[in-house]
């Protein structure tokens, strides 16, 4: 179980609400109508126990877990050299992203895991990007990664696909982009893998 504390430490850090304990039970009876919609069987099953809560549900009903699971079993194909199974188990866990984790909970807590699912969507894509390019697929790639944020995961990806089309003009140019944001957003240089396949270009 997560202990009252945590869950109230996690939803509002050092300043929770006056009358904490009626706004918790508040947020657990959205999230219990949310789980009903969502096609859990009615009363969702989220039980207080021990001086805690715990939602007790299979691992494969927690978009999170499954996803992790997604990779797990695409990473096995990579290595087995089954690109075409390994790039469609990473499509199939990309599908779960839509709208931001928990975008209505504020505080350190949630934009921390938001945070943490966004390096996971990146490095899924990024592995994505492997595979399809494996398979060959390096138009796809490049379709697909066009536009996306200039983080040194996605762009070491979309570059390996603008190389393998013969655009290394297009290919440096991305390598500037995410150098440029790096250097005001971190004072930091893009890591060596992408500074040599940049160099390459």
């Amino acid at each position: 179980p997560v202990p009252k504390p945590t869950l109230v430490r996690h939803l509002w850090g050092l300043d929770p609400p006056p009358r904490v304990d009626n706004t918790l039970q508040s947020k657990f009876s959205r999230l219990r109508r949310r789980l009903e919609q969502a096609g859990q069987p009615a009363p969702a099953p989220i039980h207080h126990r021990n001086g805690g809560y715990v939602l007790d549900v299979p691992e494969d009903a927690v978009d999170l877990l499954r996803v992790q699971a997604l990779g797990g079993h695409a990473r096995e194909c990579v290595r087995r050299g089954a690109y075409r199974e390994a790039a469609d188990l990473y499509d199939r866990a990309l599908e779960h992203w839509s709208d931001d984790p928990l975008c209505e909970l504020g505080g350190a807590w949630a934009e921390s895991l938001r945070q943490e699912c966004s390096g996971l969507h990146d490095g899924l894509l990024a592995r994505w990007a492997d595979a399809a390019l494996a398979l060959g697929q390096a138009a796809q790639v490049d379709e697909r990664l066009s536009g996306h944020g200039p983080t040194d995961v996605l762009t070491f990806a979309h570059m390996s696909a603008l190389v393998a089309e013969g655009r290394h003009a297009d290919a440096i140019g991305c390598y500037g982009l995410l150098r440029e944001r790096m250097r005001e957003a971190q004072g930091t240089e893009p890591n060596p893998r992408t500074r040599h396949l940049f160099e390459r270009a």
